[in-house]
């Protein structure tokens, strides 16, 4: 998206989370600091239960994959697609993409 913003066209594919080896390695790694941490007790069960939300929702890779084919063959592809059911990402793609790369520039700003 950030080629976007100098003017290349492209079409973002927003996936949410995917399913990957790399998901097991992090929900361990959470799983054992929610076990170790005493003064984050709180805010790393909120987040350990956000991240198990989000996971639960997983994309299989091969769908990304059958979706940007599908998109590489279009004539006029739309600027950006959602396959993960996400409602976030769902509801930012109803932006202006005016509006959504101000976001993006505010976030890679930080």
């Amino acid at each position: 998206m950030e080629l976007q913003l100098k003017g290349i066209n492209v079409s973002v594919v927003r996936a949410g989370a995917v399913f990957t080896d790399m998901i097991g390695v992090s929900t361990d790694a959470l799983a054992k600091f929610c076990q170790k941490t005493t003064l984050y007790s709180c805010n790393a069960e909120r987040f350990r239960q956000i991240v198990d939300a989000v996971e639960a929702r997983c994309v299989h890779p091969s769908k990304i994959a059958k979706k940007t084919i599908r998109i590489i063959g279009k004539k006029t592809p739309r600027f950006s697609y959602a396959i993960n059911k996400n409602p976030l990402l769902r509801i930012f793609d109803f932006f202006p993409k005016k509006v959504q790369f101000w976001t993006i520039k505010q976030i890679l700003k930080k």
